[in-house]
Formats: structure tokens, C-alpha cells, sequence
């Protein structure tokens, strides 16, 4: 457990955060800054519980919903 106080400085994670870890920066390659737009669009369906959680938050069921699904909708949510 790790407890710091006020004012004070923490010595142990200033060293540790100035180490070089030779075996990860020699396998890994530097973190990008940049998120391509074609990643962005790659899920090609919702997830399961998208409507459920979008329901909780806006309490707005999905347009796309027939009567039976709204109803099955709404008992599981």
C-alpha cells in the first residue's frame, strides 16, 4: 500500500519513473499520438448491451425496435 503526504516528496516513483527499460522499448515502438479515422469506424454492429445502456441514460428506446422486441426490451432493462 502506498501512502504519500502532503508536501512531501515520493523518491521511490521519481526513480523508478527515470529507469530505461531496455526490454520493453527494444520490442515495442513508441506510443503514436495519431488514432486513423478507418480505426474509428471499425465495429460494424452495436454491442448487446448498447441499447440497454443508452436506454438507462436517455430512457429512449431504439426506433429500429418492433413491438415485440420494444416489450422484451423493456422487461429485461
Amino acid at each position: 500500500m502506498i501512502k504519500d503526504k502532503k508536501g512531501s516528496e515520493n523518491f521511490v516513483v521519481n526513480y523508478l519513473s527515470r529507469l530505461v527499460n531496455t526490454k520493453v522499448t527494444n520490442t515495442q515502438s513508441e506510443l503514436q499520438e495519431e488514432f486513423p479515422n478507418e480505426k474509428l469506424m471499425m465495429v460494424k454492429e452495436r454491442p448487446w448491451f448498447a441499447d440497454i445502456t443508452n436506454f438507462k441514460a436517455t430512457r429512449v428506446i431504439p426506433e429500429d425496435f418492433n413491438w415485440h422486441q420494444k416489450n422484451k426490451f423493456l422487461r429485461d432493462a
